[in-house]
């Protein structure tokens, strides 16, 4: 996904209090206050979203509506269009001039004039708004009218005012046709097009909830007009059936009209698959090929390990070397970039660091062969041996100390059943005391019955809260505290093993399995979201790791869940909605955490844009509950017409603050996994009250 890096034009103003970075956070926000540099007079501006070819961009400093004798403008910051498209910014401070180049146009603009030179002509702005040097926050960037600058620099400009979006895009084009080609090494779908066209895309994985998988792109300022009309029905829908491998079919029509025509194509597939889109003058291919998505390290089970998310069920190779361990992840595109480059410095839990890169692989795996890698740097190499590797779905799980659950299982076997396994090598008596008051399973088994790692995990999946494995003087403790309802039961079994099997008949009764919930994390990827002055805590962390407690709690009362991003990854604002609406879900809840100049705002509020989907109805139950759950402090439920996320989704939805980051208690607090957990519990709590009644 194209990065957007705004660099400073001038230096940063010198401000008394600690400056916040606030990313994208503005965007939830009606106004924001912007200080004009050189005037220093402040005052509140409407905030405006802007896509460029479909993607939505990122900014430190907002765009904004700019009102000059009862005329509204758009002003945006100058980078966010000349470096998408590769151009030079110049910035003379003595003449207080942004100059432009790209291809043939010289562009120049000067500060609070509404006069432009293009190619040294001389032009009048729209309605005389000039551009501005505009701070916020603490950080000034040159704001510049959207319309004048994009034309002049070959790009369309559409504008969606129910969210206050402005579009900028490519010259209008024409999506011609669409075939398929299955005799490479790897399956692609062509989308033909009159000429260069951008996508945008996002894929669904179905199959986790019961419906199919599918790959979903738009192309924006594409009309849908095929050359051979007889491959269009009635409906206006072009149908290509492929049954062939993965593929299953694709469909392509108009998505929308206005603001500017779109075209939606979609393909359907049998399994999760990875895939490249790669963009060509007169057509899109679509490469259906493994990627590395993502590549993270993460304590697993009181373990250090590296982890890497790819498109689909990986095939791999693993090898070792003076204290490496190398992962070859063959059939895929390396598409995982790091801040901090290619070599990331971990330096704990045994990983010194971690690599990756598009292998040259011929000398390896042959001509033509496609290969990712992923090296794994230990502290010590003569630990090497301890390294251990195993797949899960479409992770690769790297630890570093042996495997965390060695001899051990525990899942749930259904809505209101689990069950316990230890896989022993020796017969031995072991006791068994169980603590009613405090629904505490224990288990004390000698040393000599097998070989257990260390180790606590929190299932919390409604029968069990958690698991907690020590070894003691030779004797393994093994404690399990039990929801309240859970009844246990000792496992007849073969050979060795130690089982046990646990119910919650009050599961039983749950009818919520045909009920799905959209749950999403915002921001995430190149966007932050807020980032707290005090300890750069990032919301996007935040709120991913609460989103995926919240999902997990759902999915043990039998809900159906599905994660926008489980991952740190950036998906599109309408993305986020169309996921929900193409889902069909019953339920939208997007989760962020707020910031504050004032560091003593405090408490959570629920953000909805109408009540014509009970939108209003579900935010004021998420907040009782949430309230009700932390003891924060209730800022209230409030209208939002403007958000993208919770207006254009088709179902009740609702965008839940849960606190400051701005606010040192609050941030301890959201720190801390016990207050985490009441969060959860109480967005929980609201979200079956209202889909119970």
């Amino acid at each position: 996904m194209r990065r957007i890096i705004t660099m400073m034009l001038v230096l940063c103003l010198v401000m008394g209090t600690v400056p916040i970075s606030f990313a994208s956070k503005f965007l939830e926000y009606d106004e924001v206050l912007l200080t004009d540099t050189l005037s220093s007079t402040e005052k509140a501006y409407k905030t405006v979203s802007v896509m460029l070819g479909g993607e939505d961009i990122i900014t430190d400093v907002p765009a904004i509506l700019y009102n000059l004798n009862g005329k509204d403008r758009t002003l945006v910051p100058v980078r966010v269009i000349s470096e998408s498209l590769g151009a030079d910014v110049a910035w003379n401070g003595d003449k207080k001039q942004v100059t432009i180049t790209y291809n043939s146009k010289k562009i120049v603009l000067t500060i609070d004039s509404a006069k432009a030179l293009v190619n040294g002509k001389s032009y009048t702005l729209p309605d005389g708004v000039p551009a501005k040097l505009m701070a916020y926050q603490g950080t000034n960037r040159t704001l510049v009218p959207a319309r004048f600058v994009s034309e002049q620099l070959g790009l369309d400009v559409g504008w969606i005012g129910d969210t206050r979006t402005v579009l900028l895009n490519k010259n209008k084009q024409s999506v011609t046709g669409i075939s398929y080609d299955g005799t490479g090494k790897f399956q692609e779908v062509l989308i033909h097009t009159t000429g260069p066209v951008d996508v945008s895309s996002f894929y669904l994985d179905g199959g986790t909830v019961g419906v199919n998988n599918k790959l979903v792109l738009d192309i924006p300022n594409a009309a849908f007009n095929f050359s051979d009309k007889t491959k269009v029905d009635s409906k206006g829908v072009s149908y290509l059936g492929i049954h062939e491998r993965y593929l299953t079919s694709v469909r392509a029509s108009q998505f929308q009209v206005t603001p500017i025509p779109t075209t939606r194509v979609v393909i359907d597939m049998d399994e999760k698959k990875g895939y490249e889109i790669i963009k060509e003058n007169n057509k899109i291919r679509i490469q259906f090929i493994n990627t590395v998505k993502d590549i993270r390290t993460q304590e697993v089970f009181n373990a250090q390990s590296v982890i890497i998310k790819t498109g689909e069920a990986p095939a791999y190779n693993v090898d070792t070397w003076n204290g490496k361990v190398i992962i070859d992840v063959v059939n895929s595109k390396m598409k995982y970039a790091s801040d901090a480059g290619s070599i990331v410095p971990v330096n704990k839990g045994g990983i010194e660091s971690y690599s990756y890169s598009q292998l040259d692989a011929t000398e390896f795996y042959g001509a033509n062969a496609v290969v990712s890698r992923v090296v794994v740097t230990l502290d010590d190499p003569t630990k090497i041996d301890n390294v251990y590797v195993e797949d899960v779905d479409n992770e690769i799980y790297v630890y570093v100390a042996g495997n965390p659950l060695n001899n051990f299982t525990y899942g749930k076997d259904s809505i209101a059943t689990s069950k316990l396994t230890l896989t022993g090598i020796n017969e031995v008596d072991y006791q068994t005391v169980y603590l009613e008051d405090e629904h505490t399973l224990m288990l004390f088994i000698p040393q000599t019955f097998t070989y257990l790692n260390d180790f606590d995990m929190k299932p919390n999946d409604h029968i069990m809260h958690s698991i907690d494995v020590k070894l003691v003087n030779g004797v393994y403790t093994v404690t399990m505290v039990l929801n309240e309802a859970t009844d246990f039961v000792k496992s007849e079994t073969s050979g060795k093993s130690i089982a046990f099997n646990f119910v919650n008949e009050g599961l039983k009764e749950l009818n919520n399995t045909n009920k799905l919930i959209v749950i999403d994390a915002g921001h995430g990827g190149k966007d932050p979201g807020a980032v707290s002055p005090i300890d750069k805590t990032k919301e996007k962390d935040l709120v991913l790791k609460a989103t995926l407690l919240l999902g997990k709690q759902l999915e043990g009362l039998g809900f159906k869940v599905y994660y926008t991003r489980d991952y740190d990854t950036y998906v599109g604002l309408y993305d986020r909605a169309s996921i929900a609406n193409e889902l069909g879900a019953d339920a939208f809840v997007s989760i962020h955490v707020n910031a504050a100049q004032n560091s003593s705002a405090s408490g959570v509020e629920m953000l909805y844009v109408d009540d014509s989907r009970n939108s209003k109805v579900m935010a004021t139950l998420l907040q009782s509950e949430l309230v009700k759950a932390t003891g924060a402090k209730s800022r209230g439920v409030i209208e939002r017409s403007k958000l993208v996320v919770i207006r254009e989704t088709l179902m009740p939805a609702v965008l839940a603050e849960i606190g400051f980051l701005t606010n040192a208690n609050e941030l301890r607090s959201l720190n801390d996994d016990t207050y985490l957990d009441s969060i959860v519990e109480g967005l929980m709590k609201g979200l079956v009250r209202y889909l119970e009644d």
